[in-house]
């Protein structure tokens, strides 16, 4: 796709600026050769395009040849700058402005239809669609390679999938200053959880009556993590602290990790991660 072009007469208008393809945004910068604050602009805007990954294009009107086109979108004075999405205007300026202006300008536009666009995924995934919400994902990441939002929705997807490394490598690049990273956080700790079960094979049965007195203490620990793996927060928790009832050497620092793994998961100040938390602290300090 060419970013930078020129346009001559209303049919090329039309065809390229009107009619492009849906969601793209088109800068429409009326300009002349003779004009100092245009020879100023251009060369801005032709940058920032440039570096926005194909999310902008840049159609300029000179006009001195085009003054059917000036006179129709009523250009009264140059550089003047229409931007268009979906074959309306979404923005409009008159005069030169600087490259930080342009961008923060242009950023305000195409991030609110990014945030349309997540919306509508997030949507889809609550719903089940997870193709849908992991095509516009995919696209929002080609525009914006560092999108959080996007990021940890594609992680969702993958942990939805029992893809647990894609799921862990897309919750790590998710970091404390960013929207998400709490979030973030539990994805990797559901995926800790469900590799190790995996790795124990299943070991519980949901339904199963344990035996903590006699069943061997690492088959334990495994039902623990599986527990976990399922969403049986509680039970799982149960399971951890008779296995430190029994051996805190062995497994004290394992299962410190794991418990407080599951608090983040059902939120560090809900009533279960409060007792629980109590209870872990007095086995391992008292």
């Amino acid at each position: 796709m060419k970013l930078i072009f020129d346009i001559n007469g209303e049919s090329e208008f039309f065809e390229k600026v009107i009619s492009a393809e849906a969601d793209l945004v088109v800068i429409a910068d009326f300009w002349a050769p003779w004009c100092g604050p245009c020879r100023m602009l251009g060369p801005v805007l032709e940058k920032v395009v440039q570096e926005m990954s194909g999310s902008a294009v840049l159609a300029k009107i000179n006009v001195d040849e085009n003054r059917d086109l000036s006179a129709k979108w009523q250009i009264k004075g140059i550089p003047a700058v229409k931007i268009f999405r979906n074959g309306n205007i979404v923005k409009e300026f008159a005069g030169a402005l600087s490259e930080m202006e342009v961008r923060k300008l242009l950023s305000e536009i195409i991030h609110s239809e990014i945030d349309i666009l997540l919306d509508e995924a997030a949507t889809m995934f609550e719903g089940g669609d997870l193709v849908g919400a992991e095509n516009i994902c995919t696209s929002v990441l080609e525009e914006e390679p560092v999108n959080s939002v996007a990021t940890l929705l594609m992680a969702k997807i993958a942990l939805e999938k029992s893809d647990f490394e894609v799921a862990a490598q897309l919750a790590s690049k998710i970091g404390p200053a960013e929207d998400g990273y709490a979030e973030a956080e539990i994805i990797l700790a559901r995926v800790m959880f469900a590799k190790k079960c995996a790795m124990a094979g299943d070991a519980s049965d949901p339904h199963e009556k344990l035996n903590t007195e006699s069943e061997d203490l690492d088959i334990l620990m495994r039902k623990a993590y599986c527990l976990a793996g399922k969403g049986m927060y509680e039970e799982s928790l149960n399971l951890f602290l008779a296995v430190l009832e029994k051996n805190t050497n062995k497994y004290g620092e394992e299962i410190k990790h794991a418990m407080v793994a599951i608090f983040s998961i059902v939120g560090q100040r809900s009533p279960l991660a409060d007792d629980y938390r109590e209870r872990l602290a007095r086995l391992l300090y008292s």
